[in-house]
């Protein structure tokens, strides 16, 4: 069985990974890329507390927690990718000094608790804590792109020879890694939380796991009623090696037996390793005798008085507007976003967007601080970066909480995101008195959103006749490819602002 949950590690983190790399256009995938999202029950209860609504993705959750009633914390020890990675990590990297400090496991439910009131206070931050949005956002902000980095590196200067063509077709044929380099804006900090995880786990194993994971701390509460009973048999000579090898602690002393069951996560170290095989599992349905469990959870009325407290006080640094509208008066959502107060508490931060869009348009990016903390990390479309291709719908279909609508893609080319503006000030026919066709030339729509006008201006060679581009407002539709592809030096002569029905305000959100 030991054996059997390491391959179960290594399934589940290899199929994490192939759906983040698969999760590029033209989406040919078999399994949905949001599936790990679907089983996550934090990220659903989270939401529908803050919308106030009954969110059919969310039940999927539901499967996680039975399991967790019938064994334990089977997803932390057998799926979760991250609590793979927390048990790799360290067999790559010497342990620093033990930390092994049991009073820090209260703090998991506390983040929990934190969660739960802020959600309930329409400030959702679950995805701020929760594992697999963390590890995800680490992948496709700055794994993903380092990784294609040196593939690219690699197939350019071939080093070995015909290595960089296999790579290249490969690569192709499974439609993994994009041509172009994505780049984001602060992917490094939106990776630090990875890096404080994986340097608690040099100096604990599993730290975060033990003390400091919502999500575990989530199915722990549930997990002190599972039916999976761990039993001692009467040959046990008390020698402590499960005490010792436990890498949850949850066995704290063997006699008399003190054992957190909530903490383990079914890893059967202690059962292979026993000298006298004394260590057994076993179904045993008694909910009224492990409904007493509850009253073991090592929090104090103070600390629940402090976690709300704080849970007021991050709600009012976070719905405070000290940022000017001015300043994010330029922001423009995804084609078929949801209207912006909805938007910010549905979406979850988890890249899957801005990741696809990165293999076809790259327009997208995550904001930081331009609309306030509430919305922080959700997606935008940068028109310096990239723009939103004219075919493609693809936001909408890996976006897990319908916070992006899936629009058809005739729905999508006909959708007004935004509208172009000739900045006379830099535009090159405006302001050198010189002929441009890039704006018009890449314009995408078929009766084309961009014209010109000519005019003839006296110049000391004598009368030219200068091509000066204008806008129909009533046909652009914001796309921002004239901004992304315009060659003026000093900055774009065309440039796009949102429009006031750039959002989906009347579709069925469930």
């Amino acid at each position: 069985m030991q054996n059997i949950r390491r391959l179960s590690q290594i399934i589940f983190f290899i199929l994490f990974l192939g759906l983040i790399l698969r999760n590029v256009f033209p989406l040919n995938v078999s399994i949905p890329v949001n599936v790990f999202i679907y089983i996550d029950p934090l990220l659903g209860i989270s939401t529908i507390l803050a919308t106030r609504e009954i969110i059919g993705w969310a039940f999927w959750g539901i499967i996680s927690i039975i399991v967790t009633i019938i064994a334990g914390r089977v997803f932390c020890g057998w799926v979760c990718p991250l609590g793979t990675l927390s048990d790799i990590f360290p067999y790559f990297i010497k342990s620093l000094p033990n930390i092994n400090k049991r009073s820090l496991r209260k703090y998991k439910y506390l983040i929990l608790l934190f969660i739960i009131v802020s959600s309930l206070l329409s400030f959702p931050i679950s995805f701020l804590f929760d594992p697999l949005m963390i590890l995800s956002r680490s992948f496709t902000m700055f794994f993903y792109p380092v990784l294609v980095y040196f593939v690219n590196l690699i197939i350019e200067i071939d080093l070995i020879s015909n290595v960089g063509s296999k790579i290249a077709t490969l690569f192709s044929k499974y439609a993994i890694l994009t041509d172009f380099q994505p780049k984001y804006q602060s992917s490094l900090g939106l990776t630090v939380i990875i890096f404080i995880i994986l340097f608690l786990g040099m100096k604990e194993v599993r730290f975060w796991c033990k003390n400091l994971c919502p999500l575990g701390a989530l199915f722990a509460l549930f997990a002190k009623i599972k039916l999976l009973k761990r039993n001692i048999k009467d040959n046990c000579q008390r020698c402590n090696k499960c005490v010792r090898i436990c890498k949850m602690k949850s066995i704290e002393k063997v006699f008399p037996l003190i054992y957190k069951e909530e903490e383990c996560i079914l890893c059967l170290n202690c059962v292979y390793e026993c000298p006298t095989n004394s260590i057994k599992h076993k179904l045993e349905i008694k909910f009224a005798k492990r409904i007493s469990n509850y009253k073991n959870i090592d929090i104090s009325r103070r600390d629940l008085i402090n976690t709300a407290f704080l849970s007021f006080l991050a709600l009012g640094v976070g719905k405070t507007d000290y940022i000017k509208r001015s300043q994010y008066f330029r922001i423009i959502r995804p084609p078929g976003a949801i209207k912006e107060e909805e938007f910010t508490l549905r979406c979850i931060r988890c890249g899957n967007c801005i990741k696809i869009c990165a293999s076809n348009g790259h327009g997208l990016q995550p904001i930081l601080l331009e609309r306030g903390w509430e919305a922080i990390w959700t997606p935008k479309l940068s028109f310096q970066d990239g723009y939103c291709a004219y075919n493609c719908n693809l936001c909408g279909q890996v976006c897990p909480t319908k916070s992006i609508k899936l629009l058809s893609k005739e729905e999508k080319k006909k959708l007004k995101i935004g509208k172009a503006i000739i900045n006379k000030e830099l535009c090159i026919p405006w302001k050198e008195d010189k002929s441009c066709l890039v704006c018009e030339e890449h314009c995408p729509l078929p009766k084309k959103a961009i014209k010109f006008k000519d005019e003839l201006k006296k110049m000391p060679t004598g009368v030219v006749k200068i091509r000066r581009p204008y806008i129909l407002e009533d046909i652009c539709t914001g796309c921002g490819i004239c901004e992304y592809k315009c060659p003026a030096i000093e900055g774009a002569g065309i440039y796009v602002i949102p429009r006031n029905n750039s959002h989906i305000n009347n579709l069925s959100l469930t």
